[in-house]
């Protein structure tokens, strides 16, 4: 049986023995240090600092950091090849499985004040998806910045299956609101009309949902949401209501709680 002696040294014993520079001459040591640069900027800019105030910068570093790593991890340590190549597979499945998840479209965004909110629909596309579900949204236009294009956001689809694809985006930071005041642009506060501002999205998905459960399956339900919220509950409703006319749903008790700020909500949001 070999004995292996592994040793770790550490920076701060070079750097307190003056022999740092030294080591960095070493190819091993000095793509070393390329990996464990490319892990630091990954756990510093992912806190919540960066992710809610600074997105663009949390993105593009992790692009570069997450290319830095393996690189820097193989050329230090050589045996870590069939590792990191196993990584980078599953990675590039998962790439593959989202594009083929995503369609671009052109889509008609409109602002409703009452809620601080822009409707988008895409009308073109309209199956899918099941109620409770999410897609994850990307507007293709420099008009919310030169760098706006390439921010992807979550959004709960606020449609049934069958429909236009629907989503409420609430002003909640400097992309939503760049997309509201391009919404408003238009003159065309929503009215059930076809104006609109238009514009060319990438949407991947649908994720998520209610997993396993099926709510036609209850005699009753009770959807309890605030503001915003009411999206899961508006292709909730709409699905369940049209199993209903189709005599595919044992539910025939729903309701609908809806907690807001101002009563013009309603008759804006579910009244028309």
């Amino acid at each position: 049986m070999t004995n292996i002696n592994v040793s770790y040294p550490l920076v701060y014993e070079w750097t307190r023995e003056g022999t740092i520079a030294q080591r960095l001459q070493t190819s091993s040591v000095a793509f070393g240090f390329l990996g464990l640069a490319g892990l630091d900027v990954l756990f510093f800019f992912s806190t919540a600092f960066w992710r809610r105030r600074f997105y663009n910068t949390f993105l593009f570093s992790h692009i570069f950091g997450i290319i830095f790593l393996p690189i820097g991890l193989v050329l230090h340590m050589p045996p870590t090849l069939p590792w990191v190549l196993a990584a980078v597979g599953i990675y590039a499945l998962d790439y593959l499985i989202r594009v083929l998840k995503t369609r671009i479209c052109t889509a008609t965004l409109r602002p409703i004040p009452e809620l601080g909110i822009t409707r988008i629909e895409v009308p073109h596309l309209n199956a899918g998806w099941r109620p409770g579900q999410h897609v994850r949204l990307r507007v293709l236009t420099t008009g919310l910045g030169i760098l706006g294009w390439t921010e992807v956001h979550p959004f709960t689809i606020a449609s049934a299956s069958g429909d236009s694809l629907t989503l409420m985006v609430k002003k909640a930071g400097d992309w939503t609101n760049g997309l509201y005041d391009m919404a408003t642009k238009s003159d065309a506060i929503y009215s059930g009309d076809t104006n609109g501002t238009r514009a060319k999205v990438w949407i991947e998905g649908p994720y998520g949902g209610v997993g396993n459960t099926m709510m036609d399956s209850y005699s009753g339900a009770v959807f309890l949401v605030g503001g915003s919220g009411v999206t899961f509950a508006l292709s909730a409703l709409t699905d369940l209501v049209q199993k209903d006319l189709r005599s595919s749903s044992r539910l025939k008790v729903i309701h609908l709680i809806w907690c807001v700020q101002d009563a013009r909500m309603y008759s804006c949001c579910l009244g028309r």
